[in-house]
């Protein structure tokens, strides 16, 4: 059994999403930022708020409101 590397997004209104790291990299945006940054830092999303991340199809989150 495989342990899933995750990763946290925050998005522009500061709400936290913990996603799994192929997920979180099927964005080109979030993958430059995790390999640039790290997988232990969050990802800034500044143009993507909470209701628009949560209505991307196919994307499993697990959310842990601030």
């Amino acid at each position: 059994m495989s342990m899933l590397t995750m990763v946290l997004l925050v998005t522009s209104d500061n709400e936290q999403f913990i996603v799994e790291k192929d997920v979180a990299e099927r964005s080109v945006l979030s993958k430059t930022c995790s390999r640039t940054l790290g997988s232990d830092q969050p990802i800034p999303l500044p143009n993507v708020s909470s209701s628009v991340l949560r209505k991307k199809s196919g994307l499993r989150v697990w959310v842990r409101f601030i």
